[in-house]
């Protein structure tokens, strides 16, 4: 769905929060009207609030537009569908699903759900989440995105920070095996680069083991990572590891470049979007640092392998920080699956998980694309 010169970049969690914020006051009560499609497979939403506001929404992201972009000429009938069940209605709240990469417009007889990650979805359901239509019918292990069949919101093990008490704070963390930065990624649903600032900004040793770590320590902790909800928005574009970054602040302690400035997260996204960038960077000297070759025999090993690459390689750690959740789920289904005996091992694998490039179950050796 992307243009050829349309510069990729991600939306942290947390943006998509503050860009939420942003912009609820310009859609909350106002009344959803004609629905697009546009060339790029986007949708061109009219929203009637105080005035008239096109709203754009992206695979991955959403804005409200002054630019000119045209509808599309033949459309696939999903924009047509939309506007026969959400045209002239009254948006009740425009809310992010927790902090998940989900936000939702709630209608009296509806709700229309964007999905933000993977290839980007769109599900119209009923109030009691039975699914009316999806822009693209899905299939995961642990739900299903099809008609009449009751919707289920992306699961994430993972707290929300802002709406747990520290003590709950304490208990997750406090049970973690792992380093203080790891059990922070693994337990808690924000951004890796902000948790590890965290750590940074609290004074604390990222690598010192969470247990070890103390209750005052952690108050800290948990004190800094609130304090990233309360921040001005000055957005910025940053540039790490050959991945650009659209964030709510600039980050104190965690390495990067900024490539740009802007005045709000919308005009941000929005520019992003539409505006071509006139220079490209050459990536193939980097690819070799996105592949991780990790043991798999033993997952305790495997782990520490990862988090001492981390340590010693600054470039390829910020990689691991954003991608450990997803390192440790392919090593734990691994070994369940070779404890079980299953068979076709390479290939379940690779069709769930397409960041893994390579698996020798004879020598007990994954390589992931943590690109």
């Amino acid at each position: 769905m992307q243009k050829k010169d349309q510069l990729r970049f991600d939306l942290p969690n947390i943006t998509l929060w503050y860009l939420v914020k942003e912009l609820e006051s310009q859609i909350n009560q106002g009344h959803m009207n004609k629905i697009q499609e546009l060339d790029n497979n986007w949708l061109k939403v009219t929203i009637n609030k105080d005035g008239t506001h096109k709203m754009i929404l992206t695979p991955n992201n959403f804005f409200m537009s002054e630019y000119v972009l045209n509808a599309k000429q033949q459309s696939s009938g999903f924009g047509a569908f939309l506007n026969k069940r959400v045209e002239n209605r009254r948006i009740l709240s425009f809310k992010q699903h927790g902090l998940d990469r989900v936000v939702v417009f709630e209608f009296a007889d509806s709700y229309l759900i964007l999905e933000l990650f993977a290839k980007g979805n769109i599900i119209i359901t009923d109030k009691k989440f039975i699914t009316i239509k999806p822009y693209r019918q899905e299939m995961w292990k642990d739900r299903t995105l099809k008609k009449d069949v009751p919707y289920i919101f992306p699961q994430d093990k993972r707290a929300n920070i802002l709406e747990i008490n520290f003590r709950k704070f304490y208990e997750i963390i406090k049970n973690s095996e792992d380093p203080l930065v790891f059990a922070l990624i693994e337990n808690i649903n924000l951004a890796p680069l902000f948790l590890e600032e965290a750590c940074n900004k609290s004074g604390i040793d990222k690598n010192k083991p969470a247990k070890e770590v103390s209750e005052n320590e952690l108050k800290i902790v948990h004190k800094t990572i609130l304090s990233f909800f309360e921040r001005k928005v000055e957005p910025v574009l940053l540039l790490q590891n050959s991945k650009h970054l659209l964030l709510p602040f600039p980050l104190e302690t965690v390495p990067g470049n900024i490539v740009e400035k802007f005045d709000s997260l919308n005009d941000a996204i929005g520019k992003l979007n539409v505006e071509s960038i006139s220079k490209k960077k050459d990536l193939g000297s980097e690819r070799k640092s996105n592949e991780l070759k990790i043991s798999m025999e033993n997952q305790k090993t495997a782990l520490v392998e990862v988090q001492k690459m981390a340590e010693e390689n600054k470039e390829t750690g910020n990689k691991i920080y954003e991608n450990y959740v997803l390192i440790k789920e392919i090593c734990e289904i691994i070994r369940d699956m070779k404890k079980n005996g299953e068979e076709g091992i390479v290939d379940k694998i690779k069709q769930r998980f397409p960041q893994v490039d390579k698996i020798n179950i004879k020598e007990g050796k994954i390589t992931i694309n943590i690109s």
